[in-house]
């Protein structure tokens, strides 16, 4: 049954726009589709990227205080 399934113990695959939901993650993916030539490009970002794309999807603004609340979500 799908409600015995635990994150902690299987691959779970969540794709949101949501920085609430972004901040549980254990790997943060970065996905940018190209409106000139619909090229994909994913990255695997590091803890300061991270934190100013979770700012940047709160908000829209990557700034202090933005930051700010980013780091509040990942705690």
């Amino acid at each position: 049954s799908y409600s015995s399934l635990k994150s902690k113990e299987n691959q779970v695959i969540c794709i949101t726009h949501q920085a609430i939901i972004a901040a549980k993650a254990d790997n943060f993916l970065w996905i940018e589709k190209s409106a000139a030539d619909s090229q994909i490009t994913i990255n695997n970002l590091d803890s300061k990227k991270r934190l100013d794309a979770l700012a940047q999807m709160a908000s829209g603004v990557v700034d202090e205080t933005t930051r700010e609340f980013a780091k509040s979500l990942i705690k």
